[in-house]
């Protein structure tokens, strides 16, 4: 199927992974191309222009091996080299073309493998019209390389080979500024490639430079000009982290202030029949702060500088052949969630890329979406026959659960104990009606101070509540005859109920809705939901769950199985945070009349759908009309400001 100027744009839309997951994804290329015995030595070169110093252009450049002909295919979607590869750092073969969209539609990659030979292709989405069919032009050969990048990079007129990807008026940068963008990405960046930093087998190097017109020479910005140093979530790498560096360094000049608790937990799994036998492995490590760095003096160590940077790795860090792909608690339950004592121990768990399908890893190794917690029920409803004839990949998932559920209390224990009997500070401290943690200092908790933002996703809470949490809505009345539904969700009007789910239909939705935490979160969630949506005779299932990657959609949904639509209302929009969330927590009657909205939109939608030539409008219609209701919100919350009132 051809790819045309309208399906281009779309990919766009497609949830990739910010500016961050962007770059990585260039990174992870530069690695794998390296010249063999060398260093990876990459520049990120960020471009400010006009007066307000906002980046407009990123070029990334390595020292690696170079593309030959190759090259003609790299932008196409699918066109990498290395799908299905079992050791790679890419498989996909969609890194380079979504990473370059995603923050520009205006592209170019130079690459080149012996000097005086540059093979230059380039991408303008505005030379495609809707309709048109996407040709990329063969490859142009250039004795040299443009004035500009041999300016802000004099070392690549010397090297024999490398690429060039320019990401040229970008216009999805996020953050916008230099200085923001190195702040923010830093140690994000140094935390993901630790691994090829330690071994000295990378080196990213941050260069900005300032242009006020094009014929300007640019000046480079020395002040945001560095390199990206190791940012060990373990705290275990002791040379070339942070931690050397103010304000971080600890005043007697050692690094080591965490260590390893215990050897290193390997879990196998049963023989893969589809990988001729192989045996899955993920190795499961844990660290714990010293003491003397928890509790300094015998007080509290959360407020010092270390404490502040240990506060921002809370969870598990998951590492895919030697590159994190996700920080997060993936479904487990922190002990004592809102303690902020959680941030004193660690944990890494790491896999091959041989286990990519078991694990589930989505296509911009973001995350691991089979890698989540499983209590025992969960794991009992994958036996619903019985039998024990479950999966071994549902098996070894198990396993893993079982191993980090169990490590994480005895780690939270360990640090719990130190507490005990070292209260000398505590006198001056108060509890927190919020965190419910006595650390009410001067005013402000210790704790809320650090933490701001819901440690699951990142969220200010909102009446005690992060507006991300996914939850499930259940309307007690029935959409199609505005009846009261009785205590077991069935309509009095509702003659003939929905068709039951067979067991694949079933095991399908269970897979889809496991997705989401707070499934996982309660092991009854899964069957209540199902049961009531069954006996409601119901024909849409609505799920409100935060979609970070596109934070202006409101919703999205697909059909499933041709009985009933699965609706996604994104939480994270304004509409759901100012108007709908409220409502939610506090059960107002408003409620019904808004899932009511929902569903006619959908019901609209698809009486157009049906013909294929309006699908693809209505979906552009959708994604503006998302995009309007937050900009109208903004423009409505600032005049009530204004007014003195409040807003709804």
């Amino acid at each position: 199927m051809s790819l045309t100027g309208s399906g281009l744009n779309s990919m766009r839309s497609i949830p990739t992974f910010g500016t961050v997951g962007a770059m990585a994804e260039i990174i992870d290329n530069s690695i794998q191309w390296r010249v063999k015995g060398k260093v990876a030595n990459i520049n990120v070169i960020l471009l400010e222009k006009g007066k307000n110093k906002h980046v407009k252009d990123i070029i990334i450049t390595d020292n690696g091996v170079g593309m030959g002909d190759i090259i003609d295919t790299c932008l196409f979607f699918g066109g990498g080299t290395n799908h299905g590869a079992q050791q790679n750092l890419g498989k996909f073969g969609i890194g380079l073309p979504y990473a370059c969209c995603s923050q520009s539609t205006k592209y170019h990659v130079y690459s080149w493998q012996e000097k005086g030979k540059y093979k230059h292709v380039s991408r303008n989405h505005a030379d495609f019209k809707p309709n048109d069919i996407v040709v990329d032009k063969p490859h142009e050969l250039l004795k040299k390389l443009p004035d500009f990048f041999l300016e802000t990079n004099p070392d690549l007129a010397t090297q024999k080979s490398g690429t060039i990807i320019h990401w040229e008026d970008c216009d999805r940068v996020d953050p916008k500024m230099a200085k923001t963008i190195i702040k923010h990405l830093d140690q994000r960046l140094g935390r993901i490639y630790r691994n090829f930093i330690k071994k000295d087998d990378l080196n990213i190097n941050w260069k900005t430079y300032n242009i006020a017109s094009s014929k300007q020479t640019p000046t480079k910005v020395a002040k945001n000009c560095s390199t990206i140093k190791i940012n060990d979530p373990l705290r275990l790498i002791k040379t070339g982290t942070l931690l050397s560096d103010s304000p971080y360094k600890i005043k007697d000049g050692k690094q080591n202030i965490f260590d390893q608790i215990g050897d290193e937990i390997i879990i196998k799994s049963e023989p893969d029949p589809a990988l001729n036998g192989h045996i899955h492995k993920i190795k499961i490590k844990a660290s714990l702060a010293k003491l003397e760095i928890q509790k300094p003096g015998g007080g509290d160590g959360g407020g010092t500088p270390i404490g502040k940077l240990c506060s921002k790795s809370y969870g598990i860090s998951l590492v895919r052949g030697n590159r994190e792909i996700k920080l997060h608690t993936f479904g487990y339950v922190l002990p004592n969630s809102q303690d902020a004592r959680n941030r004193w121990w660690k944990i890494e768990a790491s896999f091959e890329a041989i286990s990519d399908d078991v694990l589930n890893v989505n296509a911009n190794k973001t995350d691991a979406l089979n890698f989540r917690h499983m209590d025992t029920d969960q794991y009992e409803n994958y036996n619903i026959d019985g039998d024990g004839s479950v999966g071994f990949d549902i098996k070894f998932r198990y396993d893993i659960s079982c191993v980090i559920h169990r490590l994480m209390k005895d780690l939270f224990a360990k640090v719990e104990e130190r507490g005990k009997g070292q209260r000398k500070n505590k006198k001056k401290n108060q509890k927190c009606t919020k965190c419910n943690s006595f650390t009410i200092k001067k005013g402000v908790c210790e704790n809320c101070g650090v933490i701001k933002k819901c440690p699951e996703h990142g969220q200010v809470y909102v009446n005690g509540i992060c507006p991300s949490c996914q939850v499930i809505v259940t309307p007690n009345i029935c959409i199609i005859h505005k009846e009261q539904l009785d205590h077991q969700g069935n309509c009095p009007k509702c003659v003939t109920p929905t068709e039951p789910l067979t067991d694949d239909e079933k095991k399908q939705l269970i897979r889809i809705l496991k997705q989401y935490d707070v499934f996982n979160q309660d092991p009854k969630a899964i069957q209540t939901t199902i049961d009531w949506f069954v006996k409601s005779s119901k024909s849409h299932f609505i799920i409100f769950v935060p979609d970070d990657l596109n934070p202006h959609s409101f919703l999205k949904y697909v059909s499933y199985l041709n009985k009933f639509e699965l609706i996604f209302v994104n939480t994270l929009h304004p509409f759901y945070k100012v108007h709908i969330h409220e409502h939610y927590i506090n059960g107002d009657d408003e409620l019904e009349s808004l899932i009511l909205f929902i569903i006619s939109w959908v019901n609209a939608e698809n009486h157009y759908n049906a013909d294929p030539s309006t699908k693809i409008l209505i979906e552009q219609f959708r994604g503006h009309f998302g995009l309007k209701l937050s900009e109208n919100l903004r423009e409505w919350n600032a005049i009530i400001a204004q007014s003195g009132k409040t807003t709804a």
